[in-house]
């Protein structure tokens, strides 16, 4: 049996997909950063255990490239890059 967590972030025009397989549940922040490090936005989210799927709003995002980072109380879940267009 594979119970390995796989987590991604893609971007999908106005709105940001994470899916997170095998997720072990909890509350964890979404942020996300300008190249320059600048927080632009962030949003709490509850997860059940198992696989999960949770849609942001980028809408307020101009074209460009921005990180993701999921994380909880016990540290950095996802650090990713992704491009808006």
């Amino acid at each position: 049996e594979n119970d390995q967590n796989t987590i991604y972030f893609l971007c999908q025009n106005e709105n940001g997909v994470l899916n997170w397989k095998n997720c072990p549940g909890g509350k964890y922040l979404l942020e996300v950063f300008d190249l320059q490090g600048k927080r632009l936005m962030f949003q709490s989210a509850s997860f059940e255990k198992g696989n999960q799927t949770f849609q942001v709003g980028l809408v307020a995002l101009s074209a460009g490239t921005y990180s993701v980072r999921i994380l909880d109380e016990k540290g950095i879940w996802l650090k990713q890059l992704f491009v808006k267009y």
